[in-house]
């Protein structure tokens, strides 16, 4: 079963790897369940392909890749592409305390629920929230 456990250290999904080495799916589950040593390996070559896959998304977050950019059907440069949500989910993973805060919004919301109102007003700038939160408190 190596050729497996290399599919799934390359792949990342059962299928593949099944596929890769030639046998059932099945086959392989089989084994896992009467084979501790092979599960072990298993649980150790998906861990190693999260890793590649982290390490993949870190890089593309950090530095970005580069795209070719065609005109009239050829190839005139390259260019620099980033993904923004790359960066903000490795940041929320790994900050959550810095990065998973309430937005905004979020807590305007919030506070107008927190005044036991039966009506929520949504207050996209928080001064305004807290105004109108003050000024509830007038009546």
């Amino acid at each position: 079963m190596p050729r497996f456990l290399s599919g799934l250290r390359t792949y990342g999904t059962v299928t593949h790897a099944a596929e890769a080495a030639g046998i059932g799916r099945r086959t392989a589950y089989d084994r896992r369940e009467k084979v501790q040593a092979f599960a072990d390996l298993w649980d150790d070559a998906q861990l190693g392909a999260t890793e590649d896959l982290e390490l993949s998304v870190f890089q593309k977050a950090k530095d970005g890749w580069q795209q070719e950019v065609y005109f009239q059907g050829e190839q005139c440069g390259t260019r620099t592409m980033f993904a923004p949500q790359l960066a903000t989910f490795m940041l929320s993973s790994r900050k959550p305390e810095m990065y998973n805060r309430p937005s905004h919004d979020a807590l305007a919301v919030a506070a107008a629920q927190q005044q036991d109102s039966h009506e929520v007003q949504f207050f996209p700038d928080p001064d305004a929230a807290k105004k109108a939160a003050e000024s509830k408190g007038d009546d």
